[in-house]
C-alpha cells in the first residue's frame, strides 16, 4: 500500500492540516473526476477506491486522530531506527567518551556505568554485547546531538571537564573518609563504653 500519508492526504490533494470542509470539498471534486460511473478505466477505479478510503478516515475525527497518532508513532520509530544505525557506526571508545562528556551537561545523568566500561576496556578486558547495547541505548534514549559530540575538539573539551569534576569528587570522598576515620574525638557511644569498663 506504500506510504499511508501519501495515500490518504495526497489521495485527496490536501495537507495534513486541512479542515473538514477542505477535505469534503476535495473529495467531491475528485469523485466527479474519478468516479467509475463516469466511464473510468481500471486505473481510475483503483484511484477512486484510494480516494474513498482516504475520505472515510480523514472525514471521521476519531479515525483521523488515530491515523495522525499512528503517523506520529511511525515518524518516531523511523527517527529512532535512524539514530540506532548512526550510533552503531560509532566506535565503542567514542561512544563512552560521548556518554561521559554528556554527564557534564546533564547532572542527573549517572556516568558510573560508562566509566566502569571504559576502565574495563583500558584494563584490556572484553566488553560484553549487553554492555555495548546499554551504551548504545544511552546515546539513543538521551537524544544526544551526535553531530555536536562527534566533533573531536568539543568532545575532548567536555571530557577534560568530566575528569576534572571526577577528580574533585574523588578528593572530596577521600577527605570525608579520612575525616570519619580520624575524628578528633571518639564518638559518644565509644566514650560511654570505655567509661563503664
Amino acid at each position: 500500500m506504500g506510504n499511508e500519508e501519501e495515500c490518504f492526504y495526497a489521495a485527496l490533494g490536501v495537507s495534513s492540516s486541512a479542515d473538514s470542509a477542505a477535505i469534503k470539498r476535495a473529495y467531491r471534486e475528485l469523485c466527479l473526476r474519478f468516479h467509475p460511473d463516469t466511464g473510468g478505466e481500471g486505473a481510475c477505479v483503483r484511484r477512486f477506491q484510494r480516494i474513498q478510503t482516504a475520505y472515510e478516515v480523514l472525514s471521521d475525527s476519531k479515525a483521523r486522530k488515530n491515523y495522525a497518532d499512528s503517523r506520529h508513532e511511525r515518524v518516531v520509530e523511523q527517527e529512532a531506527e535512524r539514530r540506532r544505525k548512526r550510533v552503531a557506526a560509532i566506535d565503542l571508545v567514542t561512544k563512552l567518551e560521548i556518554a561521559l562528556g554528556f554527564s557534564t551537561f546533564r547532572r542527573s545523568f549517572n556516568y558510573d556505568f560508562a566509566l566502569s566500561v571504559l576502565r574495563q576496556l583500558s584494563e584490556g578486558r572484553l566488553v560484553s554485547e549487553k554492555q555495548k547495547k546499554a551504551i548504545d541505548n544511552i546515546l539513543i534514549n538521551f537524544s544526544i546531538d551526535l553531530d555536536r559530540w562527534l566533533d573531536d575538539d568539543f568532545r575532548q573539551e567536555r571530557l577534560a571537564i568530566f575528569y576534572r569534576n571526577l577528580e574533585m569528587a574523588e578528593n572530596e570522598r577521600d577527605q570525608e573518609i579520612i575525616d570519619n576515620v580520624f575524628e578528633p574525638e571518639p564518638p559518644e557511644w565509644f566514650r560511654r563504653r570505655w567509661k563503664s569498663d
